[in-house]
């Protein structure tokens, strides 16, 4: 169906109709995935499939400025409900030392990455400036 709205015409209506459709086709995956044995797979399909129509929709075909009210709204519902369905009761006390251990080692090659990206060209920013911006980097896509 989404390979539909790539060659119906770009009529103010057709906006709409594809909000629909994202909408029941992500409301969809997570009850099938609720009635299934995949019940923490809901938020990933559903992220996933509005990044595949992106692909197919490309650019031109997303109706991004018309529906950012909607997503405005329901980006915290969203979110909220990824973030309420973990279960602190379900967390292993030896999963956490492998949590906290795997968080360090992203941060330490996000700063490794970055101090060696901005050390090309050659002295363009000084020692205080390239520590600056391997310790601002820490907390970005942290999530």
């Amino acid at each position: 169906m989404s390979y539909l709205f790539k060659y119906i015409e770009k009529y103010p209506v057709t906006i709409y109709l594809k909000l629909i459709w994202c909408i029941a086709v992500a409301v969809g995956l997570a009850a099938a995935a609720e009635f299934s044995t995949l019940t923490n797979s809901r938020y990933i399909a559903s992220l996933t499939f509005g990044y595949v129509n992106y692909r197919i929709w490309g650019e031109t075909g997303r109706p991004s400025q018309q529906i950012a009210w909607f997503w405005w709204g329901f980006q915290t519902i969203f979110f909220g409900c990824t973030g309420a369905s973990l279960l602190v009761s379900e967390i292993k006390k030896g999963d956490l030392g492998y949590g906290a251990l795997a968080i360090l080692i992203g941060l330490c090659v996000r700063m490794l990455t970055v101090t060696v990206g901005i050390y090309f060209p050659v002295g363009k920013y000084n020692l205080k400036e390239r520590v600056f911006m391997a310790m601002a980097w820490f907390p970005k896509a942290t999530v």
